[in-house]
């Protein structure tokens, strides 16, 4: 009789561990997908870095309220630095040990970090870079960003064909990213009929571009190309009119941010720009990410938004349904077609960059909007 009673105690016993071996197991393994993401949240593209990251975090709150197996982010701040972010590249990869890496708004962060991605075959989808260079970075290297190579032909061949502007100044923030957009922009302008009067880049972060307008100045371009960043444009922006400046302007994605409005205010009026087509009102997963965006942070999602919120989808998506490897989340990447995204159906090419079309815009009335709106 006792021997009874003890088996049936010791069967309660097993049956107890076997439930709490299975709910821990089953918290680790929702835990089990582990993120990094490396994000410029100070420094000159902190307010890109900022939206990228609140469109994460509406994309985990979706997960892990869905989904069985759940997400985690592991956050480093690049501080807009390529040395900062190798550093949190490097942490995140080998001390935090993470399925893959996302965030990289900013060109020279990418293809700082690259090499180690290479190195270590660790997957690095970036959610905010377009230099050209990014390209050839890597078959462990993708990105959401358009490159900035078909952007930027695509305003060569506007502003010849729709604009009839034949000479241009172009001012450039001295980075990956603006040096090679340049370079790329050149050659195709150039191939089209244009000619490039004048050309100086500048060092990111700058504020003061009054030495730079008075030399635009003293001659005479048919207008001016300005590839940078948000803060540094806003800035040019504004002092070119002060300094009344009147030549047509064109620009870049960086021009389409909430700060450009306030620092430059109707200075930015009429500035012309390409950036990766994106068409939230047309799409129904942009229309619900936009409503959860406008209901969490109260104001209206951007392209940057977008991205960041689809660069955790997809790699979720990647990870969850296949082992988890390094191997296996890139082929994942590569083999992808059509993800529903809020930038769009999402596939990747052969070098790990989107694609997807440009469109052309411009600002009036304080507002972004197509042109021909």
């Amino acid at each position: 009789m006792k021997r009874n009673i003890w088996i049936g105690i010791g069967v309660v016993v097993v049956v107890a561990l076997a439930i709490v071996f299975f709910v821990t197991q089953t918290k680790k393994e929702q835990g089990e997908i582990k993120i990094g993401v490396i994000l410029p949240l100070t420094g000159p593209l902190a307010p890109q870095g900022e939206r990228n990251y609140k469109g994460m975090q509406i994309a985990v709150e979706e997960i892990n309220q869905n989904k069985p197996i759940e997400v985690e982010l592991i956050v480093q701040d690049s501080q807009t630095n390529p040395q900062a972010g190798v550093s949190a590249f490097n942490k995140l990869i080998r001390a935090e040990k993470v399925a893959a890496v996302t965030g990289g708004v900013g060109s020279s962060i990418v293809m700082a970090c690259a090499p180690i991605a290479e190195q270590e075959k660790v997957v690095f989808l970036s959610s905010g870079a377009t230099s050209p260079l990014i390209t050839e970075a890597g078959e462990n290297i993708f990105r959401l960003r358009l490159s900035g190579k078909l952007e930027v032909e695509a305003m060569a061949e506007e502003a010849i064909k729709t604009y009839k502007i034949s000479k241009l100044a172009v001012i450039f923030v001295n980075t990956d990213y603006g040096a090679g957009n340049f370079e790329v922009f050149k050659k195709k302008y150039e191939s089209v009929g244009g000619s490039i009067g004048y050309s100086e880049g500048y060092e990111q972060g700058t504020s003061d571009f009054r030495t730079v307008i008075a030399k635009l100045r003293q001659s005479h371009y048919d207008g001016v190309y300005l590839i940078g960043h948000s803060l540094e444009m806003a800035h040019f922006l504004r002092q070119a009119k002060e300094l009344g400046f009147q030549d047509r302007i064109f620009s870049t994605i960086g021009i389409e941010s909430p700060e450009v409005i306030k620092i430059a205010g109707n200075a930015a009026e009429g500035v012309i720009y390409t950036m990766q087509k994106f068409t939230p009102k047309t799409l129904k997963v942009a229309k619900s990410f936009s409503e959860k965006y406008q209901k969490k942070y109260g104001e209206v999602p951007d392209l940057f938004s977008a991205l960041g919120y689809d660069a955790i989808r997809v790699l979720y998506e990647v990870i969850a349904t296949s082992s988890g490897s390094s191997e296996d989340i890139k082929k994942g990447l590569y083999s992808l077609k059509k993800f529903p995204g809020a930038i769009g159906p999402i596939s990747f090419d052969k070098n790990g960059d989107i694609i997807a079309q440009v469109m052309l815009k411009t600002i009036k009335n304080g507002q972004f909007v197509e042109v021909g709106e």
